[in-house]
């Protein structure tokens, strides 16, 4: 398990498996590792795995997979989190 601070490090080693998890609070990992499952068609060697009923993603592989991974994750809940916080403020707004 490496922590999620330490991915870039993981890049450097391509023929290790590595596993990590990620936290993703503005997004619905549920469905989304449902989507991702094409990405890592080879289950032995990885994948995304959604942590129970948290935010939080299991993703396994090798360094560049899981660091490429957790990128792309990484920028989904970035969106997610600034779609969130467009619909809070709309409707801070709407209240009288």
């Amino acid at each position: 398990h490496v922590d999620a601070a330490q991915l870039e490090e993981c890049r450097l080693h391509p023929a290790t498996l590595f596993s990590t998890v990620l936290t993703l609070p503005n997004t619905e990992v549920r469905s989304l590792g449902n989507s991702l499952r094409i990405l890592s068609p080879d289950s032995m060697s990885g994948g995304v795995i959604p942590a129970g009923s948290t935010n939080s993603v299991i993703l396994s592989g090798t360094g560049r997979d899981v660091t490429e991974l957790a990128g792309l994750l990484m920028s989904i809940e970035a969106e997610g989190k600034k779609k969130n916080e467009q619909a809070a403020a709309s409707a801070a707004a709407q209240k009288p």
